[in-house]
């Protein structure tokens, strides 16, 4: 019932934050040699934050790693060492919280925030439908995702922070940020390789990607023994050498990029009229589809791999629903907001419930 609630008061708050058109707006500005605040973008703002914040980060034995997590927070505080061999990023980040309190609840806490906060930032800043892209992040299960991968999610919100950058071709900040991101999950440095297939293919990129991706599932084991040398993501690789042959697609992915993809190329000229920046866009959904069409075989360690690309929807969403040839768009905004709703209720429920217990509810206090 919380996730219910949580998501029709995201719903009305994220409406009327893009109906005041408050992306346009700064908390502060200099105008006329004058310091302007902007109260309002901020009350509105952390009314949309906090709810997510606090839902997200007082949960308890929500998320199958959840205990992990605890222990990693355990040994970072009690033996002040790095035992796990995580990313250092998130290993300090687990110092810091130790100095805040000794109770694990408050890793939880911080780290919700930071996924929260680059979410709404990465929308923002990304120029992104408020309601849209929250309701995407909600409805499509990555808000409940990150509950299960945190630390990888604290990277894969920071990589969507930095769109911006990808998309103006300003490498500097980019690369600033995707080290950044790579202190908490390495996998971040995959970006590296997804610039370098933009800029140099260019024209070529949807005929180049996709030969690499049919390259990649003709020489499957070289590949697997190339990733395994390289330390990435070994237990999973394993675990895929196993099953060779018994790992199935997943037509629920490749049905929603499939399903954004026929948008993209339906409207293709307005999406571009609407925003420049959906060229690029386009290709990183381009890519997602290749991903969940060709690379399933490669199991756990391709999944971590594509939920980087996955924030696309919460921005190409809103561009969609707007060349939609309907005069009518709040009545295609509700429609659009119940489907998401179903697809919550579904994956909380059912497809993600059983390994990860989102429900029922638990939370723990500070």
């Amino acid at each position: 019932m919380i996730y219910f609630i949580l998501f029709l008061y995201e719903a009305l708050v994220c409406y009327f934050y893009d109906v005041r058109r408050l992306n346009e707006k700064r908390m502060l500005e200099m105008h006329d040699y004058k310091l302007k605040i902007y109260v309002h973008k901020g009350v509105i703002s952390l009314a949309i934050i906090i709810p997510l914040w606090f839902v997200m980060g007082l949960r308890y034995r929500i998320g199958a790693d959840y205990t992990n997590y605890e222990n990693v927070f355990l040994q970072s505080v009690l033996y002040k060492e790095n035992s796990s061999h995580i990313e250092l990023g998130y290993y300090f980040l687990n110092r810091f919280a130790g100095s805040l309190s000794d109770n694990p609840q408050i890793i939880f806490f911080l780290v919700a925030f930071l996924i929260i906060f680059f979410c709404f930032k990465g929308i923002e800043k990304n120029e992104g439908s408020m309601y849209c892209g929250i309701l995407a992040f909600m409805g499509l299960g990555y808000y409940f995702y990150a509950m299960n991968i945190q630390r990888q999610y604290i990277a894969v919100m920071i990589a969507f922070y930095s769109f911006k950058y990808l998309e103006q071709r300003n490498l500097k900040k980019f690369v600033i940020s995707i080290l950044t991101a790579s202190l908490f999950h390495l996998s971040a440095i995959i970006w590296i390789v997804i610039y370098m297939c933009i800029y140099v293919f260019k024209k070529r990129y949807y005929a180049g990607t996709l030969v690499i991706m049919a390259a990649m599932v003709i020489f499957k084991n070289t590949v697997l023994d190339i990733m395994v040398r390289m330390n990435f993501y070994d237990h999973q690789i394993q675990y895929v050498r196993n099953l060779i042959g018994e790992d199935d697609i997943s037509l629920v992915n490749v049905l929603i990029s499939s399903v954004f993809l026929l948008g993209c190329v339906v409207w293709h000229r307005p999406l571009i009229r609407i925003r420049q920046e959906n060229v690029i866009r386009i290709k990183l959904l381009w890519l997602l589809l290749l991903t969940d069409m060709f690379l399933w075989q490669f199991g756990g360690a391709v999944s971590r791999i594509r939920v980087y690309l996955c924030p696309v929807y919460f921005l190409l969403l809103s561009d969609i629903v707007q060349c939609i040839p309907i005069k009518e768009k709040r009545t295609l905004k509700i429609i659009l907001g119940v489907v998401l709703l179903c697809f919550m209720q579904i994956i909380i429920h059912y497809s993600g419930n059983a390994g990860n217990h989102f429900l029922p509810y638990r939370f723990r206090s500070l």
